[in-house]
């Protein structure tokens, strides 16, 4: 499930901590701010003033504020963040835009742009498990892991629905934690298509029981309507599969000056699978219709149909 990050490059679902990791977001009061570095003795007297305390004890304190008009180079805005004990995130930004912009085996380039991130809130072991069996949109659990190795995470839920973006210049790989393995990457990739822009297999298997309601006649679903909607479910997977995780060892192949054969050879057989299963689906899919108008037909006693 878990990996220990070994190498330098960073990828879809590593998971971060630092912080500056913040669930960061804004409101209708956002506003740009101006300011700069106050010496501490003023500092002390506002911070008197507003009756909070100053920690620290650095000659000079950042004061930055929206009655300050910005300066030429100056980005600061007023926000909002979401307060949690740990300051982890997730990376949901995906691995080839990742390599681009932190400038990944490419020599001579600058890093830049922004990464997407989701932050991890501390959560009790049961309620993670309670996502694992029930699954939510925009919540994905992080199931806690101390193994042998000395790799200890104490898990969280991934809040999805709160993606933020951090600028690629800060984000340093002696941050990770943990990495993905391949197939809880894929989790994390179905979770996040779903949060997003609602496809992915997650949203095609919660359709297919509807489809299943939607083939009962009398309002039950019996068996065989429930395999027959998962049958079309199964169909949009491999083709999600197709649609990613084949046509990237395409790319790769190219990228790499790798061998084309078995990468053909993949491709092929999961076109196959999904031909074949798509022609079952609609093949069953067809008698349901025929039904409905074989039923139609006989509670129809208008005159044309008695004709």
């Amino acid at each position: 499930m878990y990996l220990r990050p070994l190498s330098d490059e960073v990828l879809f679902g590593d998971i971060f901590e630092n912080e500056f990791f913040i669930d960061v977001f804004v409101r209708s009061d956002a506003a740009a701010m101006g300011g700069g570095l106050m010496p501490r003795r003023l500092a002390e007297r506002l911070a008197e003033a507003m009756n909070k305390p100053l920690p620290g004890n650095d000659a000079h304190v950042p004061l930055y504020s929206p009655k300050f008009p910005p300066g030429q180079d100056q980005s600061y805005v007023l926000a909002h963040g979401t307060p949690q004990e740990s300051r982890r995130a997730i990376l949901l930004s995906d691995s080839c835009a990742v390599e681009t912009a932190m400038a990944q085996q490419r020599e001579g380039r600058r890093r830049r742009g922004r990464l997407l991130f989701a932050p991890i809130m501390d959560a009790p072991p049961e309620q993670i498990a309670r996502l694992q069996e029930r699954p939510v949109y925009g919540r994905f659990p992080l199931p806690p892991a101390n193994d042998a190795d000395g790799m200890d995470f104490q898990g969280g839920i991934a809040e999805l629905g709160r993606s933020f973006t951090v600028d690629v210049r800060d984000v340093g790989t002696d941050d990770r934690i943990v990495s993905l393995d391949q197939p809880f990457s894929e989790q994390l990739e179905v979770a996040w298509n779903a949060t997003a822009v609602r496809r992915g297999p997650l949203v095609v298997r919660r359709n297919a029981l509807k489809l299943a309601e939607l083939l009962a006649r009398d309002g039950t679903v019996d068996e065989q309507e429930e395999i027959d909607a998962q049958l079309v479910a199964d169909v949009l997977g491999i083709a999600w599969r197709i649609e990613g995780q084949a046509l990237e060892r395409v790319s790769e192949a190219l990228e790499q000056n790798g061998p084309v054969d078995p990468v053909l050879t993949g491709l092929i057989d999961e076109l196959r699978a999904v031909s074949s299963l798509a022609g079952q689906s609609a093949q069953r899919l067809e008698e349901y219709q025929r039904r409905l108008v074989r039923d139609t037909d006989a509670g129809d006693t208008s005159p044309e149909a008695n004709a």
